[in-house]
């Protein structure tokens, strides 16, 4: 026994030490791919101001509420990744016309809030049962429905599902169903290594080509601008944003309210082969409507009006 201790020694060593890595690697994917609902203090109830809410753990969410008096909706807009409330300007003059009452809100570290060390995608969900609290206490006799564009869609499916007393309906727009959105260069590999081993808030050098994304100038320039100034997205909030759409399909099965799903047929992010097995699944309750033109922020492309009434139709139409 003495002889093998020393002969092996090494081999035992190398053992132990491959058996930490892995342990080490397991609870690495825990704290990057768990979503956490409970991470946020509970300090108060949500309150509202006329810019904004003030979330349970007292932070700032910056807002545009339009209210329509004689409206029986109040839709919440649910903006993607690295975007801002700006971005439902134009839904927002629409259905405040059509007696719609229309509120989009940055979400925490985007648009006009504060920077905020972002933690797991839960916080956003617990945000979104902030808004939706406040407003069913000003307006207890309105029907509440999320209307989500990209990284807000998959958001606004699992909202749909964990919040499923609070939520009549739920619209989805253009959600990402490809495995493979960013191009694997070395430098983002790399970093990517180093954020998973050491450091899950690194930030990754993820960039868009707008002109992927929209045909609207006005939207593409945004779009660039916001790149040059606060679009930071890191590893933990990337990986998480990359589960929740993968998820997309099993939250929205799981949700009991009606959902509209909207698809546009140039969408950078979209595996269309990914899409129609989908559609073979849905459960009751969901609709898709499917649009030849428009690429992936297609409520800022030129058929938006197309597209809104259609979603106006199916407002009225599936009982929400």
């Amino acid at each position: 026994m003495d002889n093998f201790w020393q002969q092996y020694w090494w081999t035992v060593v190398i053992g132990i030490l491959a058996v930490l890595l892995l342990i080490y690697i397991i609870y690495r994917i825990y704290q990057i791919f768990h979503i956490d609902y409970y991470w946020e203090r509970n300090l108060h109830f949500p309150q509202w101001s006329n810019e904004g809410i003030i979330t349970r753990d007292n932070y700032f969410l910056h807002t545009e509420f339009k209210f329509v008096d004689n409206s029986k909706y109040i839709i919440i807009g649910v903006h993607g990744m690295g975007a801002s409330l700006t971005d439902f300007k134009t839904s927002t003059k629409y259905f405040t016309k059509n007696c719609i009452s229309f509120l989009s809100f940055d979400q925490r570290g985007f648009g006009e809030n504060e920077k905020w060390k972002y933690h797991t995608l839960g916080t956003t969900i617990n945000d979104i049962k902030d808004i939706i609290s406040v407003l069913n206490e000003r307006y207890p006799d309105k029907k509440i429905i999320l209307m989500g564009e990209s990284l807000g869609s998959a958001l606004t499916a699992l909202a749909a599902k964990k919040l499923t007393k609070m939520i009549d309906g739920a619209i989805l727009t253009n959600f990402v169903t490809k495995k493979q959105v960013l191009k694997l260069k070395p430098s983002l590999v790399c970093q990517s290594l180093w954020g998973f081993l050491f450091h899950k808030h690194h930030n990754l050098p993820i960039t868009f080509e707008m002109e992927e994304i929209s045909t609207n100038p006005k939207y593409i320039k945004n779009g660039k601008m916001r790149a040059m100034t606060n679009m930071k997205f890191t590893l933990l909030f990337s990986l998480q944003a990359q589960k929740l759409s993968k998820n997309v399909p099993k939250n929205l099965n799981s949700a009991k309210c009606p959902v509209l799903i909207v698809q546009s047929g140039k969408d950078a992010f979209a595996d269309f082969n990914k899409i129609k097995i989908n559609n073979k699944h849905w459960r009751d309750g969901i609709t898709y409507n499917f649009y030849e033109n428009g690429k992936h922020a297609i409520l800022n492309e030129s058929n938006i009006i197309e597209i809104l009434d259609d979603v106006k139709k199916w407002i009225d139409s599936s009982n929400v």
